[in-house]
């Protein structure tokens, strides 16, 4: 989720610089949560962080394999699109309306399949 359904301020206060009057609606985003170019890098190789996340509940929490499950995904997905030749067929992606999430309403593809090669049979 991108964002979080609104609260309501019960009292009048202030918010870093921003005075927020009781009754006004407001709504968390979180999307860019733990994604602070400083500390996070295209390369989670090199990350300089303390692998703390904020979805892992309150404090530094961490989850104990997020490394190696990316690795698994990254490698996986690569491979992927190289064997099919994956791409968008329509370089225009349409965004599904919701204030919650950001995720495609469509996302048409092309591929080309593997041809399958002849193989030699094995003799025992």
């Amino acid at each position: 989720m991108a964002n979080l359904p609104a609260r309501y301020a019960v009292t009048d206060c202030t918010l870093g610089k921003v005075r927020i009057q009781a009754g006004d609606a407001i709504v968390m985003g979180v999307a860019a949560a733990n994604n602070d170019p400083r500390v996070r890098t295209d390369d989670d190789t090199f990350e300089a962080s303390n692998r703390s996340h904020l979805s892992f509940g309150v404090g530094p929490h961490a989850c104990p394999a997020r490394r190696p499950g990316r690795l698994v995904v990254k490698i996986a997905v690569e491979s992927l699109m190289e064997r099919l030749d994956l791409r968008l067929a329509d370089p225009e992606v349409t965004w599904a309306p919701s204030p919650w999430s950001r995720y495609p309403a469509v996302l048409p593809v092309r591929f080309t399949p593997e041809r399958q090669s002849a193989r030699t049979p094995v003799r025992a």
